[in-house]
């Protein structure tokens, strides 16, 4: 697979997907290791997270000429609204999955750790066991704070997004 020409099979990225997940999908189909497809895309030596991160419009240029994809939709699925404050609190995988949603697919919500609900289909979110928010604290408590795990949620979705918070740290923000 070398040459610089647009790839011939190009998996569309999914609703809400992560960068790494859709890179990682691509190159398991081409038989190579996400380092390897990077190289393939003219960006060896970059870290498939990093470029999650921080996805410059260069190399958003890059993997756009070779897959077709196009560069707004790149930048969607990388983290490019967070401040950089909140890098610390996006999980390499997936903190929760979602029994509809396709195995291979890391969304970028479930990356975070206000997430409760999947953001395509918003039913709760599971651990790797299998078990819900409300199974592990049981529906009488869940019930009961719901509402304001929902708010805390929200104030630490704005503050990483750099919404309205000022100056503030998360702490800050939820003490509220």
């Amino acid at each position: 697979m070398t040459g610089r020409v647009c790839l011939p099979v190009v998996l569309l990225p999914e609703a809400d997907e992560r960068l790494s997940s859709w890179l990682a999908r691509m190159a398991t189909f081409y038989a190579m290791t996400v380092p390897e497809f990077l190289g393939e895309l003219g960006l060896p030596q970059r870290d498939v997270f990093d470029l999650e991160w921080r996805l410059s419009e260069g190399e958003g240029a890059l993997i756009a000429a070779r897959t077709g994809v196009s560069e707004v939709a790149l930048q969607a699925m990388a983290y490019n609204e967070f401040v950089p404050d909140a890098r610390i609190m996006i999980a390499r995988k997936n903190r929760h999955c979602c029994r509809d949603c396709p195995a291979d697919v890391h969304r970028k919500a479930a990356a975070l750790p206000w997430a409760f609900c999947c953001a395509i289909d918003g039913t709760d979110l599971h651990d790797f066991g299998g078990a819900t928010l409300a199974d592990l604290l049981g529906s009488a408590r869940f019930d009961a704070l719901h509402l304001h795990a929902k708010t805390g949620a929200d104030l630490l979705n704005s503050w990483a997004r750099g919404e309205g918070q000022g100056a503030f740290a998360p702490i800050e923000c939820c003490s509220f």
